[in-house]
């Protein structure tokens, strides 16, 4: 289909509908073939304008519909990354069942995915519901549905001896919850190690996280050498007296983020990293910070003790920050990947930036992808 007639049925989802009901439409004209699946693309990330001000299990409900829709359209490969990291860190049986769908739309796929599926069982397992993709709007009860786990497990199955090299994780996920998982469950777990087990090992089977690192040539933020900070003992300094002079790492969170594998387990992450840099001799070397999305209710003395919850060491180069008034300045710089609902995070990604001495952008990580060792490293790498 040409552009002319993509932008047409685009423009035609889009008139005289509500922002959801246009992007239900659209994800229907791409499952019908009126357009590619390439067009779904830029409604993955959660920042896209038509989430904002929508409630987050809406915002959650949308963007799965959008990614259900790879299963019958082909799944590009500028999807995987957002499919992947829905896979690792979202705890919505919704998104988890339609990344796992997905997954049927890809041609050729990595035995790695079979490590993300599995990361997305211990993820899910606890809050899995019957899910439905045939229509956007659910009527209950369903007479046709699925579960995150069994599309989950479906695909492992369907994945062979690619997928055989999990084997003795879905045994030992098995032999940790006795009784925990009702007996069908149980059972189809069974039935996928045994057909895993089966298969012949693939020559080329390997482990490991797929490769979603972006480095970047250094780039200028728009001007944000004025912008306030407040840091977790209610100090006051710039943007440019903090994050020039030095390279620096940050991350974005929020205290009251209820999903353990996002800020939690950022800002966990966060604190390895500056640990590795301090037994390495670059503590002193290198600025980090946490910047919180909501600086309306994260004062400075819940950041203090949020951080001190966690372990953290705070000093004059490791900080938590928020900023009072320009966040949206920030959002922008960065682009973000978060959307909020009357002044609250309705949903949000997780990258970690890497800022050179002069306080240009010049690699970011998906958050999945921010392993201590490969920022250490990167980070080494802009020690003068």
């Amino acid at each position: 289909m040409d552009d002319q007639h993509v932008l047409g049925a685009r423009q035609s989802a889009h008139s005289g509908e509500t922002a959801a009901q246009a992007l239900v439409s659209f994800v229907d004209r791409v499952k019908q073939g009126q357009c590619v699946s390439v067009d779904l693309v830029e409604y993955l990330t959660v920042d896209h304008p038509i989430y904002r001000e929508q409630p987050a299990a809406t915002v959650a409900r949308l963007r799965a519909y959008v990614i259900a829709a790879f299963h019958d359209a082909g799944m590009p490969q500028s999807a995987a990354p957002f499919v992947a990291e829905v896979l690792e860190t979202s705890i919505d049986a919704n998104l988890t069942a339609a990344a796992a769908r997905a997954l049927n739309g890809s041609a050729t796929l990595s035995p790695v995915w079979a490590d993300h599926l599995v990361n997305a069982i211990y993820n899910i397992w606890r809050n899995d519901q019957p899910i439905c993709f045939d229509s956007y709007q659910l009527f209950w009860p369903l007479l046709c549905y699925s579960t995150a786990l069994g599309e989950i497990l479906h695909r492992l199955e369907a994945m062979g001896p690619d997928a055989r090299h999990v084997v003795p994780r879905l045994k030992k996920l098995l032999s940790d919850t006795p009784g925990q998982f009702h007996p069908e469950n149980r059972a189809a777990i069974r039935r996928c190690i045994d057909a895993l087990a089966a298969a012949r090992t693939s020559c080329c089977s390997h482990s490991g996280p797929l490769n979603f690192e972006t480095p970047m040539t250094s780039a200028d933020l728009m001007d944000l050498s004025a912008v306030e900070l407040q840091d977790q003992d209610g100090r006051d300094l710039t943007w440019e007296q903090y994050f020039t002079g030095a390279p620096s790492l940050i991350a974005f969170f929020y205290t009251t983020c209820m999903n353990p594998k996002k800020c939690v387990q950022t800002i966990y992450n966060l604190d390895r990293t500056h640990r590795s840099l301090v037994k390495q001799y670059l503590g002193d070397q290198v600025r980090v910070a946490a910047i919180t999305y909501d600086s309306t209710r994260d004062t400075p003395e819940m950041l203090r003790q949020y951080g001190l919850s966690k372990g953290i060491r705070f000093g004059k180069n490791y900080r938590f920050f928020r900023i009072p008034t320009d966040f949206p300045k920030i959002a922008s710089a960065f682009r973000l990947g978060v959307n909020f609902a009357s002044g609250q995070v309705n949903d949000h990604q997780i990258e970690v930036y890497l800022l050179d001495r002069k306080g240009r952008l010049v690699q970011k990580f998906l958050r999945f992808q921010a392993r201590p060792a490969a920022i250490v490293s990167s980070l080494t790498d802009l020690v003068p």
